[in-house]
């Protein structure tokens, strides 16, 4: 289960270091189409930032389990919540873009 440990995959560095580059532009894109009131090019935008910042989130978090944890029967424990409160967090902040996409 490499999902488990981003940081030990490779695929998932390179990843994460393109995506980080990413971070701000597409931040400034999707705030300009929010004030211009593009509302499907924006909702688009919103959940790729949301994704992104989710996924830049996961890996570092785990990063930081993997330096700090040293308990090693309670380390899977702390990366199946990582991945789980990620998931969850990411479903509800697109869910909530998707509602006010609608009104």
């Amino acid at each position: 289960m490499s999902y488990l440990t981003p940081e030990k995959n490779l695929k998932y560095l390179r990843i994460y270091h393109t995506s980080s580059k990413l971070l701000v532009p597409f931040s400034v894109v999707s705030f300009g189409l929010y004030q211009t009131r593009h509302k499907n090019i924006s909702l688009t935008f919103n959940i790729v930032n949301v994704i992104n910042f989710s996924f830049h989130s996961y890996v570092s978090t785990s990063c930081i389990i993997s330096d700090y944890v040293k308990i090693k029967h309670i380390e899977p424990l702390i990366r199946r919540l990582n991945i789980g409160t990620h998931v969850i967090a990411t479903a509800g902040v697109i869910n909530i873009l998707y509602k006010y996409n609608i009104n």
